[in-house]
Protein backbone atom coordinates (compact mmCIF):
# COMPACT_ATOMS: atom_id res chain seq x y z
CA UNK A 1 0.00 0.00 0.00
CA UNK A 2 1.14 3.26 -0.66
CA UNK A 3 2.10 5.90 1.54
CA UNK A 4 1.29 9.73 1.60
CA UNK A 5 4.63 10.38 0.85
CA UNK A 6 5.20 8.18 -2.41
CA UNK A 7 1.66 9.49 -3.27
CA UNK A 8 3.01 12.62 -3.34
CA UNK A 9 6.09 11.46 -4.99
CA UNK A 10 4.41 10.44 -7.97
CA UNK A 11 1.98 13.27 -8.47
CA UNK A 12 5.27 15.30 -8.42
CA UNK A 13 6.80 13.08 -11.21
CA UNK A 14 3.99 13.43 -13.19
CA UNK A 15 3.52 17.19 -12.94
CA UNK A 16 6.99 17.74 -13.74
CA UNK A 17 7.08 15.27 -17.04
CA UNK A 18 3.69 17.05 -18.26
CA UNK A 19 5.53 20.04 -17.58
CA UNK A 20 8.47 19.60 -19.58
CA UNK A 21 6.73 18.13 -22.58
CA UNK A 22 4.26 21.47 -22.13
CA UNK A 23 7.62 23.75 -22.07
CA UNK A 24 9.28 22.13 -24.99
CA UNK A 25 6.32 22.00 -27.15
CA UNK A 26 4.83 25.88 -26.37
CA UNK A 27 7.63 27.51 -24.83
CA UNK A 28 5.51 27.94 -22.24
CA UNK A 29 6.32 27.18 -18.60
CA UNK A 30 3.10 25.74 -16.65
CA UNK A 31 2.66 28.04 -12.89
CA UNK A 32 4.84 26.23 -10.33
CA UNK A 33 7.45 24.66 -12.83
CA UNK A 34 11.03 26.01 -11.97
CA UNK A 35 12.42 25.51 -15.21
CA UNK A 36 16.23 25.87 -14.07
CA UNK A 37 15.74 23.48 -11.32
CA UNK A 38 14.46 20.50 -13.81
CA UNK A 39 17.55 22.15 -16.58
CA UNK A 40 19.89 21.56 -13.58
CA UNK A 41 18.62 17.73 -12.63
CA UNK A 42 19.58 16.98 -16.80
CA UNK A 43 15.67 16.66 -17.28
CA UNK A 44 16.04 18.37 -20.49
CA UNK A 45 19.02 20.35 -22.09
CA UNK A 46 19.10 23.98 -23.53
CA UNK A 47 15.91 26.36 -24.37
CA UNK A 48 12.97 25.89 -26.66
CA UNK A 49 10.58 27.99 -28.40
CA UNK A 50 7.45 26.79 -29.36
CA UNK A 51 7.01 24.18 -32.15
CA UNK A 52 3.37 25.19 -32.06
CA UNK A 53 4.68 28.49 -33.30
CA UNK A 54 6.97 27.46 -35.25
CA UNK A 55 4.15 24.91 -37.43
CA UNK A 56 1.88 27.83 -37.44
CA UNK A 57 4.40 30.02 -39.38
CA UNK A 58 5.82 27.48 -41.26
CA UNK A 59 1.98 26.69 -42.39
CA UNK A 60 2.14 30.51 -44.18
CA UNK A 61 5.44 29.99 -45.27
CA UNK A 62 5.34 26.93 -47.02
CA UNK A 63 2.06 28.89 -48.96
CA UNK A 64 3.49 31.90 -49.55
CA UNK A 65 6.42 30.13 -50.67
CA UNK A 66 6.07 26.30 -52.02
CA UNK A 67 10.10 25.82 -52.54
CA UNK A 68 10.03 25.38 -49.00
CA UNK A 69 8.51 22.04 -49.07
CA UNK A 70 11.87 20.70 -50.15
CA UNK A 71 14.15 22.85 -48.36
CA UNK A 72 16.47 22.25 -45.76
CA UNK A 73 15.73 22.75 -42.22
CA UNK A 74 18.47 25.98 -41.52
CA UNK A 75 16.82 27.79 -44.90
CA UNK A 76 13.42 27.31 -42.99
CA UNK A 77 14.39 28.13 -39.49
CA UNK A 78 16.40 31.09 -41.21
CA UNK A 79 12.72 32.31 -43.49
CA UNK A 80 10.80 31.81 -40.04
CA UNK A 81 13.08 33.95 -38.51
CA UNK A 82 12.71 36.45 -40.99
CA UNK A 83 8.82 36.52 -42.34
CA UNK A 84 7.06 39.55 -40.88
CA UNK A 85 3.97 38.96 -39.43
CA UNK A 86 0.83 41.22 -38.84
CA UNK A 87 -0.02 41.87 -35.28
CA UNK A 88 -2.87 39.33 -36.13
CA UNK A 89 -0.79 36.88 -37.13
CA UNK A 90 1.19 37.22 -33.98
CA UNK A 91 -1.50 37.07 -31.97
CA UNK A 92 -2.65 33.98 -33.67
CA UNK A 93 0.68 32.28 -33.11
CA UNK A 94 0.47 33.82 -29.15
CA UNK A 95 -2.70 32.26 -29.04
CA UNK A 96 -2.16 29.01 -30.67
CA UNK A 97 0.85 27.99 -27.90
CA UNK A 98 -1.48 29.02 -25.26
CA UNK A 99 -4.17 26.89 -26.30
CA UNK A 100 -1.80 23.93 -26.76
CA UNK A 101 -0.40 25.00 -23.26
CA UNK A 102 -3.79 24.66 -21.86
CA UNK A 103 -4.48 21.42 -23.60
CA UNK A 104 -1.28 19.95 -22.45
CA UNK A 105 -2.29 20.59 -18.94
CA UNK A 106 -5.51 19.51 -19.14
CA UNK A 107 -4.07 15.94 -20.31
CA UNK A 108 -1.62 16.15 -17.02
CA UNK A 109 -4.62 16.78 -14.74
CA UNK A 110 -6.46 13.91 -16.54
CA UNK A 111 -3.18 11.99 -16.23
CA UNK A 112 -2.83 12.33 -12.51
CA UNK A 113 -6.73 11.93 -11.57
CA UNK A 114 -6.27 8.84 -13.42
CA UNK A 115 -2.99 7.64 -11.79
CA UNK A 116 -4.54 8.74 -8.13
CA UNK A 117 -8.00 6.72 -8.96
CA UNK A 118 -6.29 3.68 -9.60
CA UNK A 119 -3.55 4.19 -6.39
CA UNK A 120 -7.18 4.47 -4.62
CA UNK A 121 -8.71 1.69 -6.44
CA UNK A 122 -5.55 -0.59 -4.98
CA UNK A 123 -5.66 0.62 -1.57
CA UNK A 124 -9.42 0.08 -1.51
CA UNK A 125 -8.62 -3.50 -2.64
CA UNK A 126 -6.12 -4.08 -0.24
CA UNK A 127 -7.99 -2.75 2.92
CA UNK A 128 -11.02 -5.34 1.42
CA UNK A 129 -8.51 -8.03 1.32
CA UNK A 130 -7.02 -7.17 4.67
CA UNK A 131 -11.05 -7.63 6.16
CA UNK A 132 -11.42 -10.52 4.11
CA UNK A 133 -8.32 -12.29 5.51
CA UNK A 134 -9.08 -10.96 9.04
CA UNK A 135 -12.51 -12.23 8.78
CA UNK A 136 -11.61 -15.77 7.87
CA UNK A 137 -9.19 -16.04 10.22
CA UNK A 138 -12.09 -15.48 13.00
CA UNK A 139 -14.48 -17.34 11.45
CA UNK A 140 -12.15 -20.05 11.33
CA UNK A 141 -11.12 -19.71 15.06
CA UNK A 142 -14.80 -19.54 15.87
CA UNK A 143 -15.67 -23.33 13.98
CA UNK A 144 -17.83 -21.30 11.91
CA UNK A 145 -19.86 -22.87 8.71
CA UNK A 146 -19.09 -22.22 5.52
CA UNK A 147 -22.54 -20.09 4.78
CA UNK A 148 -21.73 -17.98 8.46
CA UNK A 149 -18.55 -17.32 6.98
CA UNK A 150 -20.11 -15.70 4.07
CA UNK A 151 -22.92 -14.13 6.08
CA UNK A 152 -19.81 -12.32 7.90
CA UNK A 153 -17.99 -11.17 5.30
CA UNK A 154 -21.30 -9.98 3.52
CA UNK A 155 -21.71 -7.84 6.72
CA UNK A 156 -17.97 -6.71 7.61
CA UNK A 157 -17.43 -5.60 4.01
CA UNK A 158 -21.12 -3.66 3.26
CA UNK A 159 -20.30 -5.87 0.10
CA UNK A 160 -23.64 -8.17 -0.98
CA UNK A 161 -22.47 -7.88 -4.96
CA UNK A 162 -19.45 -9.97 -4.67
CA UNK A 163 -19.23 -13.92 -5.23
CA UNK A 164 -18.40 -14.97 -1.21
CA UNK A 165 -18.76 -18.56 -1.67
CA UNK A 166 -16.18 -18.65 -4.21
CA UNK A 167 -13.68 -16.64 -2.07
CA UNK A 168 -14.36 -18.40 0.95
CA UNK A 169 -14.00 -22.03 -1.10
CA UNK A 170 -10.86 -20.56 -2.58
CA UNK A 171 -9.38 -19.01 0.86
CA UNK A 172 -10.28 -22.16 2.91
CA UNK A 173 -8.57 -23.97 0.54
CA UNK A 174 -5.43 -22.16 0.15
CA UNK A 175 -5.70 -22.30 4.22
CA UNK A 176 -5.71 -25.80 4.43
CA UNK A 177 -2.94 -26.35 1.30
CA UNK A 178 -0.77 -24.33 3.40
CA UNK A 179 -1.12 -25.59 6.84
CA UNK A 180 -0.21 -29.47 4.97
CA UNK A 181 2.83 -27.94 3.09
CA UNK A 182 3.90 -26.23 6.74
CA UNK A 183 3.31 -30.08 8.22
CA UNK A 184 5.17 -31.41 5.66
CA UNK A 185 8.10 -28.93 5.85
CA UNK A 186 8.28 -29.40 9.92
CA UNK A 187 8.46 -33.44 9.06
CA UNK A 188 10.47 -33.92 6.17
CA UNK A 189 12.36 -30.37 5.63
CA UNK A 190 12.35 -28.00 3.49
CA UNK A 191 12.96 -30.11 0.05
CA UNK A 192 10.37 -32.84 0.56
CA UNK A 193 9.34 -34.13 -3.05
CA UNK A 194 5.29 -33.83 -3.47
CA UNK A 195 2.81 -34.08 -6.09
CA UNK A 196 -0.56 -32.62 -6.33
CA UNK A 197 -2.96 -35.24 -6.93
CA UNK A 198 -6.05 -33.49 -8.71
CA UNK A 199 -9.50 -34.50 -8.87
CA UNK A 200 -10.89 -36.51 -11.93
CA UNK A 201 -12.74 -33.51 -13.54
CA UNK A 202 -10.29 -31.10 -12.55
CA UNK A 203 -10.26 -28.21 -15.21
CA UNK A 204 -7.21 -28.37 -17.94
CA UNK A 205 -4.76 -26.07 -16.34
CA UNK A 206 -4.14 -27.79 -13.08
CA UNK A 207 -3.86 -30.70 -15.31
CA UNK A 208 -1.45 -29.72 -17.69
CA UNK A 209 0.29 -28.20 -14.25
CA UNK A 210 0.52 -31.02 -12.06
CA UNK A 211 0.70 -34.16 -14.48
CA UNK A 212 2.15 -34.79 -17.28
CA UNK A 213 -0.07 -37.55 -19.88
CA UNK A 214 -2.12 -37.96 -16.58
CA UNK A 215 0.92 -39.19 -14.51
CA UNK A 216 1.19 -36.73 -11.74
CA UNK A 217 4.59 -34.35 -12.07
CA UNK A 218 7.29 -34.58 -8.76
CA UNK A 219 8.11 -31.01 -7.01
CA UNK A 220 9.79 -30.33 -4.48
CA UNK A 221 7.81 -28.27 -1.89
CA UNK A 222 10.15 -25.29 -1.69
CA UNK A 223 10.27 -24.64 -5.27
CA UNK A 224 6.16 -24.71 -5.37
CA UNK A 225 6.16 -22.63 -2.47
CA UNK A 226 8.34 -20.02 -4.21
CA UNK A 227 5.73 -19.30 -7.14
CA UNK A 228 3.07 -17.17 -6.60
CA UNK A 229 -0.16 -18.25 -8.99
CA UNK A 230 -2.11 -14.40 -8.74
CA UNK A 231 -1.88 -12.14 -11.81
CA UNK A 232 0.33 -15.22 -14.33
CA UNK A 233 -0.79 -16.23 -17.41
CA UNK A 234 -2.00 -19.68 -18.46
CA UNK A 235 1.18 -20.48 -19.79
CA UNK A 236 3.64 -19.55 -17.10
CA UNK A 237 1.30 -21.35 -14.60
CA UNK A 238 1.60 -24.41 -17.04
CA UNK A 239 5.49 -24.16 -17.07
CA UNK A 240 5.87 -23.16 -13.47
CA UNK A 241 3.49 -23.70 -10.86
CA UNK A 242 2.82 -22.70 -7.17
CA UNK A 243 0.95 -24.36 -4.83
CA UNK A 244 -2.85 -24.99 -5.06
CA UNK A 245 -5.31 -23.30 -5.64
CA UNK A 246 -4.08 -22.55 -9.19
CA UNK A 247 -7.70 -20.64 -9.69
CA UNK A 248 -10.85 -19.78 -8.04
CA UNK A 249 -12.81 -23.06 -7.04
CA UNK A 250 -9.40 -24.92 -7.00
CA UNK A 251 -9.16 -28.11 -4.71
CA UNK A 252 -6.03 -30.05 -6.34
CA UNK A 253 -3.92 -31.39 -3.43
CA UNK A 254 -0.45 -31.46 -2.14
CA UNK A 255 0.42 -34.88 -0.95
CA UNK A 256 4.21 -36.55 -0.25
CA UNK A 257 6.11 -38.32 -2.84
CA UNK A 258 8.96 -40.63 -2.41
CA UNK A 259 10.24 -41.09 -5.72
CA UNK A 260 13.21 -43.63 -4.25
CA UNK A 261 10.47 -46.10 -2.62
CA UNK A 262 7.09 -44.85 -4.61
CA UNK A 263 6.08 -44.95 -8.47
CA UNK A 264 2.70 -44.89 -10.14
CA UNK A 265 0.77 -47.57 -12.11
CA UNK A 266 -0.48 -48.01 -15.67
CA UNK A 267 -3.49 -46.14 -13.36
CA UNK A 268 -1.42 -43.49 -12.47
CA UNK A 269 -1.96 -44.54 -8.86
CA UNK A 270 0.75 -44.22 -6.32
CA UNK A 271 2.66 -47.55 -5.39
CA UNK A 272 5.66 -49.28 -4.30
CA UNK A 273 8.20 -49.74 -5.94
CA UNK A 274 9.25 -53.41 -5.88
CA UNK A 275 12.82 -54.58 -4.01
CA UNK A 276 14.89 -56.15 -5.78
CA UNK A 277 15.25 -60.23 -5.53
CA UNK A 278 17.80 -61.06 -3.22
CA UNK A 279 19.69 -64.51 -3.14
Amino acid sequence: MLTKTEIEEIIQIIQERVGISTYLTTGIALPGLDIDKLRSKGMFKGDTGSVIEDAYLYGILSTLDPSMAIASYPVIKAAILAMPLSEIEKQAAEWLSTNAAMYCKGLGNTIEATTLRIVHDSTREMAMLGKIRETLSEGVKARKTHSQMVTLLRVSTKDVQRDWHRIVNTEIHNARTQGTAQGLRKQFGDDVTVIIRSHSDCCDLCRAAYSKGGTPKVFSLKELSSRNNVGRKAAELKKEPGLPPLHPHCFCEVMRFDPKIQTFDSKDRITFKKRPATN
